[in-house]
């Protein structure tokens, strides 16, 4: 982890967001359309002391304040796209930091570490970090949700055909299945389910997919589409919505894969992890073009 923290990430420039602390939470419930993080103010974090006694026994000196005004900042630099720096306020923070320093963390690897063993240690940093989130906080939604996101793109880093059979696949959809479980209208999860579907379909074929992983084209469709219903501006719905088809019928649905990262492309974008997957799109776009 230390490590990891040490060495200085790929920066990301986002200059066309004017976020800024006092703003933040205005702007809370578009930036989280797609989980059920809440806004880190001083009565959200007692809420959690409350139910989780363990985070309140962890606190040492540092006051809730203290405590919630290192997550909203951190949460900031998340959203302008400071992902080193929304790590560091996250891991300072404590206990309480653990959902923001696995999103962090898996997003940054995810979009802009270019090394390939950097990118995996991430991924399993982030997963650790989630797997700590659920002990601390097991009814908290995100935090089964990071594990499956981490566990999704470490199993695409080292192929998904290698990461079925070291059971990340179960595992990925166990935790899915909580997320959707203690927030059915998750988007990220939904879609996460919903390439976890397709991507299975895709490396063993229809038959084993549902025989081995319960992996179907509709429920696949099914996640997508509950995506969309509930986050109709959040890009990424789209993106792998797209890519989900072409994985599950190839080449027959490329028209409406294209009309899907089109509309991905001209989103409005809410902050920097939006804005990379909104140029995945266009780069998918420019592909077929």
């Amino acid at each position: 982890m230390n490590q990891l923290l040490r060495t200085q990430w790929h920066p990301y420039e986002l200059s066309s967001f004017q976020l800024t602390t006092q703003s933040l939470s205005k702007h809370w419930t578009r930036l989280h359309i797609g989980n059920a993080e809440q806004y880190p103010s001083v009565e959200a974090l007692e809420s959690n002391l409350n139910e989780y006694p363990i985070i309140a026994a962890s606190l040492g000196i540092n006051s809730i304040n203290e405590i919630s005004g290192m997550l909203i900042q951190g949460w900031l630099h998340f959203h302008l796209g400071n992902f080193q720096e929304a790590t560091q306020l996250a891991i300072a923070s404590g206990l309480p930091g653990l959902n923001l320093a696995s999103k962090s963390m898996a997003i940054y690897a995810t979009h802009l570490e270019t090394d390939e063993t950097t990118k995996l240690e991430l991924f399993q940093e982030a997963i650790r970090l989630a797997e700590h989130a659920i002990e601390v906080m097991p009814n908290h939604p995100d935090a089964h949700y990071n594990r499956a996101y981490a566990m999704g793109r470490y199993s695409q880093g080292i192929s998904i055909t290698k990461a079925l059979a070291e059971g990340y696949g179960k595992e990925v959809r166990k935790s899915l299945e909580k997320t959707l479980e203690l927030a059915p209208d998750h988007a990220e999860a939904h879609i996460a389910f919903g390439t976890y579907h397709a991507e299975i379909i895709n490396q063993v074929g229809k038959l084993v997919a549902s025989i081995s992983y319960g992996a179907s084209k509709d429920s696949g469709l099914k996640h997508f589409r509950n995506a969309i219903r509930v986050a109709p501006d959040f890009p990424i719905a789209y993106t792998q919505y797209a890519d989900g088809l072409l994985m599950m019928y190839g080449p027959t649905k490329l028209k409406d894969a294209k009309q899907l990262y089109e509309k991905a492309a001209k989103s409005d974008i809410a902050d920097a992890m939006e804005r990379l997957d909104q140029q995945n799109a266009i780069d998918e776009l420019n592909a077929i073009s």
